[in-house]
């Protein structure tokens, strides 16, 4: 059985391990950036929003109030990255 990130809604990723266990989520988020992202309420639908509008990850990171690696590492674990390269180089 595959679960869901309690934050972005993404099915866990099979790996041949368990997801990322930490001492705030418990295994309930897919990564390191979904945990950061929830804890500073961040919704996954508005970091969507931003990164099809065509903002650079820096002019994001003010947006949500983030730092730059947090942004990234949340863009790519929610598979942003690629459809953001294609939506700002188009």
């Amino acid at each position: 059985m595959i679960g869901r990130c309690a934050h972005c809604g993404e099915p866990f990723k099979r790996h041949g391990k368990a997801p990322r266990l930490s001492a705030i989520g418990r295994g309930k988020y897919c990564s390191k950036a979904c945990d950061q992202l929830r804890r500073r309420k961040v919704d996954a639908e508005r970091l969507r929003q931003l990164a099809f509008s065509g903002a650079t990850k820096a002019e994001i990171a003010r947006e949500l109030g983030l730092g730059y690696s947090t942004v990234w590492r949340a863009m790519r674990s929610l598979n942003l990255d690629d459809m953001w390269k294609e939506q700002r180089y188009a």
